[in-house]
């Protein structure tokens, strides 16, 4: 006899219907025979009863707060007797769909790992969304697991990893200390949450995948078979001889339909271009500016014309520049978690550096947004722009982007936009990138007219960026 997925009381007659299942008293639980599948899932004869289970194993109250793709990533989970991935371009609202889960499957102890700069993010989800859930639910992060490891481990129904291509190097401390947890709670259903695409590194993928199923074999076996390198040779200093080692390894793509075949079954992924309905539009202007001074100018009159505004900067010290002019609060890598989150008001502007929102903080309150300053890398400048174009986002989102012509501002703008189409079209370099790509519009201001011209822009052309610079220099 196998024992059957936790459904609600209402289902019952369900249950009954089907042929060979009963109420186990010892166990306190509906019990089936084995022909009911692997670890225990449920497989009636037919769909519709099914489609029942599934659907009614949902609260009630949370159906109509959950879009429809989250709605079928729950059911989807629900099949699985042990493991399963939300894989959600970030600003989907994977958070949410998995406390909504933890609901459905009726867990009475669910243990969550987050980054720590998203712990905080997690308490208030469950105390604003999910109030059901704060007596069965507790929340750690990475850093305190490889210290202090939590209590009850025998009694955890569920482990979630939010984040969890954070295992990818399963040398690390931080991997093997969550592997030893699993380890410990062998009937824990394990529970993984990722916005980085699955195509980015299949190393990353594998350890993912182990920790849930273990079913893929080493990671010697999976890049045996699923991957391809480059095999470069150079000199060991330590062998005192040649060797070679692999470089750039990648998925085969003569066997990778293969590999998603097999991910069907306990992966359930959304990218943002199939849901740019419910994403609200991005135009991102480029702005004039020649001096310092007209950067700081433009800044006043945007917070003096608008409702509250952010600004994002790269380095600290132009973040407490601005924020003292402003007389505004600031945010940067020193500010704790919890300031962070209570930082946001959205009577308020606010100032804060690219790196300090990258993460754990929902920045929906602003619709403008200036970037007083540019990283050196398109990705950590995409992760920002993601934190306004987001799924709880009703309101249109512009962004300003001061241009100082032939500078390397200029350069960066250029090279950000068009890194925005490689990222999506490549599939690897960030998770926002599917985000901004499918509500993006781009506009460039006219430094004489001060008119708005619409940038006829493909993205994943980066000549065409290149192409308009030159053709309207004179009027810059």
């Amino acid at each position: 006899m196998k024992k059957l997925p936790w459904v609600t009381y209402q289902l019952k007659d369900t249950y009954k219907k089907i042929p060979g299942v009963k109420w186990d008293q010892s166990q306190k639980s509906w019990v089936g025979p084995n022909e009911f599948g692997e670890g225990g899932a449920i497989l009636p004869v037919t769909t519709s009863l099914n489609a029942e289970y599934q659907f009614n194993s949902i609260p009630t109250h949370y159906r109509s707060q959950l879009k429809y793709y989250q709605l079928n990533a729950i059911s989807q989970a629900l099949k699985s007797a042990n493991s399963f991935m939300f894989r959600f371009d970030t600003g989907l609202g994977k958070t949410f769909t998995a406390l909504v889960f933890c609901l459905a499957r009726g867990f009475e102890h669910v243990l969550v790992v987050t980054p720590v700069a998203v712990k905080h993010v997690w308490e208030q989800e469950v105390l604003t969304k999910c109030p059901e859930l704060k007596d069965f639910i507790q929340i750690t992060s990475y850093t305190e697991i490889e210290k202090t490891p939590p209590t009850s481990i025998s009694t955890i129904d569920c482990i979630i990893l939010d984040e969890s291509h954070f295992i990818k190097n399963k040398e690390a401390k931080r991997s093997k200390k969550i592997k030893e947890l699993a380890d410990k709670a062998p009937t824990a259903f394990r529970l993984c949450l990722t916005g980085t695409p699955l195509s980015k590194d299949p190393q990353d993928l594998w350890a993912q995948l182990d920790w849930m199923e273990g079913t893929f074999g080493s990671w010697f076996q999976f890049r045996e078979y699923y991957c391809e390198w480059d095999e470069v040779q150079y000199y060991n200093p330590h062998l005192r001889k040649d060797t070679s080692k692999f470089d750039n390894i990648r998925f085969n793509k003569d066997r990778q339909w293969h590999l998603q075949e097999r991910l069907k079954h306990f992966v359930y992924d959304v990218k943002a271009s199939q849901v740019r309905e419910l994403l609200p539009p991005l135009t991102i202007i480029g702005e004039p500016v020649l001096t310092q001074y007209s950067i700081d100018k433009l800044i006043k009159e945007l917070e003096a014309s608008s409702s509250p505004i952010c600004v994002l900067t790269h380095e600290r010290e132009e973040a407490q520049r601005i924020g003292k002019m402003l007389n505004r609060q600031i945010i940067t890598g020193s500010t704790s978690a919890e300031s962070r989150y209570h930082a946001i008001d959205r009577t308020k502007s606010l100032v804060a550096t690219m790196h300090s929102v990258g993460v754990g903080i929902d920045l929906t309150a602003y619709k403008t947004v200036v970037f007083a300053q540019y990283d050196y890398s398109p990705t950590i400048m995409v992760q920002a722009m993601g934190r306004f174009c987001r799924l709880n986002n009703p309101n249109p989102v512009t962004i300003h982007m001061p241009v100082q012509q032939g500078t390397d501002s200029e350069r960066k703008v250029l090279n950000l936009m068009s890194k925005i189409g490689d990222m999506e079209t490549a599939g690897v370099e960030g998770e926002n990138a599917g985000i901004l790509r499918s509500t993006m519009k781009v506009m460039m201001r006219d430094a004489n007219t001060q008119a708005l011209k619409t940038l006829d822009f493909n993205p994943a052309l980066s000549d065409t960026a290149h192409a308009f610079i030159d053709e309207g220099e004179d009027s810059w």
